[in-house]
């Protein structure tokens, strides 16, 4: 079954609104540059070469995170939600498919972020690379859109009856979760530390936070895992 086929039918993308583009000249709408010449030629390999490109200025910190696209991707695609345009990852794990989906990188759509205030390294990635790069159909297991970034307070917490959290150095109002695991587990960074990447925080829905761990370290390994498992 071809990677198109495996999709319409597993994920069931025309119900759920999404549009595959298969040439471009169905397209009228922009695109970075960037994403335009990956799709110039249907020379997969090429077009990988050009998408790690994109990536490697983040390989220190997401190791095996490009590792897994420059060993595993086997197709990508451009796709269309209603006004919106992404790019569609297609990995292949052991003959397993898994889906990831990527935004426009926020220099693309001039986007003006005024909270959460991402850490400089964090920033770039969104701006460079994706706002948001998930997996398809949790929507999670990845970076959240920045529009999706929510502080801590903004939820309802059943752990905060049974957890002192100023015991681990956390506010809530100042703590936003950036990733989730699609279980219980979110990863979140700090506002107004000195180090906010050293400093990231594992919230967990159902037990005590841990506190102290290296955003990039975290992020990656629970990527892998995503993909992976």
């Amino acid at each position: 079954m071809s990677n198109i086929a495996y999709i319409h039918q597993n994920l069931n993308l025309h119900s759920s609104g999404y549009k595959i583009i298969e040439n471009l000249d169905d397209y009228d709408g922009k695109l970075p540059a960037s994403w335009a010449s990956l799709f110039e030629h249907d020379d997969f390999p090429d077009k990988k070469q050009k998408l790690l490109a994109i990536w490697q200025p983040f390989e220190p910190h997401l190791f095996l995170t490009i590792k897994l696209i420059r060993d595993n991707l086997t197709n990508l695609y451009l796709v269309q939600h209603r006004k919106d345009v992404f790019l569609l990852y297609v990995f292949d794990i052991d003959g397993d498919i898994v889906l990831y989906i990527g935004g426009l990188p926020l220099s693309f759509t001039n986007t003006t972020i005024t909270k959460p205030r991402l850490p400089a390294d964090v920033y770039a990635f969104y701006n460079k690379v994706h706002n948001g790069w998930l997996e398809v159909p949790s929507m999670a297991l990845g970076f959240k859109p920045i529009e999706d970034i929510k502080f801590l307070d903004e939820w309802e917490w059943g752990i905060l009856d049974d957890v002192q959290i100023t015991e681990f150095d956390i506010k809530l109002n100042e703590t936003y979760a950036i990733f989730n695991n699609a279980a219980s587990g979110y990863l979140c960074l700090k506002e107004n530390v000195p180090d906010p990447i050293s400093d990231a925080v594992i919230w967990w829905a159902d037990e005590k936070p841990d506190p102290g761990v290296n955003f990039w370290d975290v992020i990656d390994s629970w990527i892998e895992i995503g993909i992976t498992n």
